[in-house]
């Protein structure tokens, strides 16, 4: 059954949580999760200390990233983010993003949905050809869908500054911190691989919910400001509460199954002395978020104000 809001709870976990489906190229208000408060964290035990930050994976730019965050990056040995975005290939793009030969998207989403997705992400990214656009899988499209109602949301600003950035041409807050970490030959470390990510991705993006997503696409740029501002403002309370939102299946799928992952990962992943983790702001809380991973396996936390 359609659920109205179910998208644009959706958009804040992609927003949020994936990296590289990002990287390829409402009626419902969010409730307010009461808990842990904020998207900069340390843990520590014994000798070990973490600095755990939520990012947003779009519409970030370098400048608006606190300057203290630098000084914890210049002060860690080992930098682990989600993914290593240099390991995407011809393999995995054929997999996951192109349609097979004599298949097209028009076809499988009709005529009335075809017109409305390529009205949408054509205004937004007037270059993206139609032939480009016909070779992708839904995977593909939720993918520019979502970067294209984040750029006409920016466009719609009041703020000059948003109205002039190029979501598809940034480099995002989490790839910027993996540049600093190299600059500085940090250890890179990740908690998963290109392939386990679109796996995850692949299995919630079908066909369907791409229509789904086409039926909420006004709502969905007014769900993204506020989403941005939510970030920027580091309202992590509004984050978890659109994070809540979402049905649990899609919950389970996209955050608990891979937090559960990446913390069975954790007592390899973590160096002795000082790890810098940067990950999509929906990790950080909930039930099983990794603010309650890295408790329950004996770190203390506490906020940072950078």
């Amino acid at each position: 059954m359609y659920q109205a809001g179910r998208w644009r709870s959706l958009l804040s976990v992609l927003f949020l949580s994936t990296w590289a489906l990002l990287h390829w190229s409402s009626c419902v208000t969010p409730t307010r999760e009461s808990g842990r408060q904020g998207l900069i964290w340390e843990a520590t035990r014994g000798t070990q200390l973490v600095t755990l930050v939520g990012t947003m994976h779009i519409g970030v730019s370098p400048n608006e990233i606190p300057k203290g965050l630098w000084t914890r990056l210049e002060a860690a040995d080992t930098v682990v983010t989600e993914v290593d975005l240099t390991g995407m290939n011809g393999t995995i793009i054929r997999r996951y993003l192109v349609l097979p030969e004599k298949t097209d998207l028009k076809t499988q989403l009709g005529p009335q949905d075809w017109a409305k997705f390529k009205g949408i992400v054509q205004e937004a990214f007037p270059q993206m050809m139609e032939a480009q656009l016909l070779r992708m899988t839904p995977l593909a499209a939720c993918s520019n869908l979502m970067l294209a109602e984040a750029q006409l949301a920016q466009k719609a600003s009041e703020d000059p500054a948003e109205r002039g950035r190029n979501v598809r041409g940034e480099v995002s807050m989490d790839q910027y911190i993996v540049e600093k970490a190299r600059e500085q030959k940090k250890n890179l470390k990740t908690f998963e691989s290109l392939e386990e990510q679109f796996n995850y991705l692949d299995k919630v993006f079908t066909l369907e919910q791409l229509r789904e997503m086409l039926a909420e696409s006004e709502e969905n740029r007014q769900y993204y400001t506020q989403l941005a501002k939510s970030f920027k403002d580091g309202d992590s309370e509004t984050i978890d509460g659109m994070v809540a939102m979402m049905p649990d299946h899609l919950r389970e799928a996209l955050l608990d199954q891979r937090n559960d992952n990446w913390g069975r990962k954790m007592p390899a992943i973590l160096s002795s002395g000082n790890t810098f983790i940067a990950v999509g702001a929906a990790h950080l809380g909930g039930k099983n978020g990794l603010l309650n991973i890295l408790e329950a396996q004996g770190f203390t936390l506490r906020p940072l104000k950078l």
